[in-house]
């Protein structure tokens, strides 16, 4: 199977997070590329206030998973 490659991350993520009043569970995944200087946790709550933009019942959410790898084999 052949791959079309798109323009990626230096790293792939994905976030599961839990929230709202019915306790509704949201994954996200994607890749980025961090700037000089940025952590494993600034990437997080980059995530976090993310998900809490495009889905209001994720605001005060929980962090069930998260993953933050180098996108290489």
């Amino acid at each position: 199977m052949a791959l079309r490659s798109q323009r990626q991350g230096t790293h792939a993520y994905v976030i599961t997070l839990q929230g709202g009043p019915d306790g509704g569970v949201c994954t996200l995944q994607g890749t980025h590329t961090p700037r000089v200087g940025e952590t494993r946790f600034d990437i997080l709550m980059q995530l976090r206030a993310d998900a809490a933009r495009s889905h209001r019942e994720m605001e005060d959410a929980v962090v069930l998973f998260f993953s933050l790898d180098r996108n290489t084999l």
